[in-house]
């Protein structure tokens, strides 16, 4: 959460002329509401459910740029999806920049952010980083970089990933 995700995938598919696909709006979409109503109404297990489910859906065939919600890592299901489908990329913030960005702006008024506080916030950020690190392909350190920047490492990742550049 917070990490640009969302912001960072639409900026690496414009770039590229790739398709992209926020599994967020797409979760939404499909059920008509928000995604702090989803998970409210129906609880984290069956929203992790319905995230597997919307991921699974997705077009094994087509290349994409996809941005995942920051708790995907949470369900094993959902990490072996992602392992198995393509090429992940971990765009990793320091608790230190991410707690500047939890205490302003738009990351504020996340309902989140609201129940949990920052300590449980924090306690959320410090049990998902294993997780990362164990499903991602590449992590891309997110603090001092600017997003167009950010958007062009995921593009080189890529196509690293799918050995159309060579390491010198």
């Amino acid at each position: 959460m917070g990490s640009g995700k969302s912001v960072i995938a639409a900026m690496a598919a414009n770039r590229s002329l790739l398709s992209r696909v926020d599994l967020d709006d797409e979760i939404a979409r499909r059920h008509g509401a928000t995604i702090a109503d989803l998970f409210e109404d129906m609880g984290e297990t069956e929203f992790r459910s319905r995230e597997c489910r919307a991921l699974e859906d997705l077009p094994v065939d087509q290349d994409l740029i996809l941005a995942c919600g920051g708790g995907i890592v949470e369900t094993p299901r959902a990490r072996r999806i992602l392992a198995d489908r393509g090429v992940v990329i971990w765009l990793d913030i320091s608790w230190r920049f991410l707690r500047r960005r939890l205490r302003t702006g738009k990351m504020a008024d996340r309902p989140l952010v609201r129940t949990l506080g920052e300590g449980g916030i924090e306690a959320l950020y410090r049990r998902r980083r294993p997780l990362y690190a164990a499903v991602a392909d590449f992590r891309l350190p997110c603090d001092t970089a600017g997003e167009e920047e950010i958007a062009r490492q995921v593009l080189y990742c890529r196509l690293r990933y799918k050995g159309q550049v060579r390491e010198r």
